[in-house]
């Protein structure tokens, strides 16, 4: 048998320090991939949130489209009393100290204004606590308002609009629309120092929707 040497696979110059550092790279990857990973779920999780946030505003935003139409509607109805319907006192809905029984009321007017009330404080929804019931079914603090505007002699013309309270900063109404002004604008003071740092402050957390009803006078002399 001749004493040749059999052949050797691989390098044969390789150190213990160099297989160290092939297994050192290989889980530098790992590593590399697994942050990537959980940046990608951060991201993620963030972008849901915020979903989340803009589901609840066209939710609310949706409410808010049907309480003002159905006041509209009201209005429309009773247009011999439409100038009634103005909210001289005070802005209806959540802090109103409207009772919320409406069956006791003799004109429509008051039961109209009544059951608008309720409307905006959630009684379409509501949920049984230990405290008592939790009204649901609106928007977030809302309120509501009717003004008169400027018309011609043969047209009666109200504004009808609610404000509630957003979930994000965003811009504030137009100073014509003053229905909860500053009350959505909350108090944040993490650091102590007497100052409010709220991010809603100057109203960039109240949310609005009007419409304008227009009571003409069909015979021309007007309502």
């Amino acid at each position: 048998m001749s004493n040749q040497s059999l052949p050797v696979c691989g390098n044969r110059n390789l150190t213990p320090f160099a297989y160290i550092n092939e297994r050192g790279f290989s889980l530098i990857e790992v590593l590399v991939t697994l942050v990537v990973v959980a940046l990608g779920l951060f991201g993620l999780a963030a972008l849901q949130a915020k979903m989340q946030l803009s589901e609840i505003d066209a939710y609310q935003r949706a409410q808010a489209l049907l309480l003002v139409q159905d006041m509209s509607d009201r209005i429309a109805a009773n247009r011999k009393n439409a100038a009634s319907y103005r909210t001289l006192s005070g802005a209806v809905g959540t802090g109103d100290l409207r009772s919320s029984d409406c069956t006791s009321l003799t004109t429509v007017r008051e039961t109209d204004l009544c059951q608008w009330s309720n409307a905006l404080k959630g009684a379409a929804e509501g949920e049984v606590t230990t405290d008592g019931t939790t009204l649901t079914g609106a928007m977030i603090g809302a309120q509501g308002c009717i003004e008169a505007l400027p018309s011609d002699p043969d047209t009666e013309t109200y504004l009808v609009y609610v404000v509630w309270q957003g979930l994000t900063p965003l811009s504030a109404p137009s100073a014509g629309l003053s229905c909860g002004s500053g009350d959505y604008n909350g108090f944040s003071d993490p650091d102590n120092d007497g100052v409010n740092d709220s991010p809603c402050q100057n109203d960039l957390c109240r949310r609005a929707l009007s419409t304008v009803v227009r009571i003409g006078a069909l015979d021309g002399t007007g309502p």
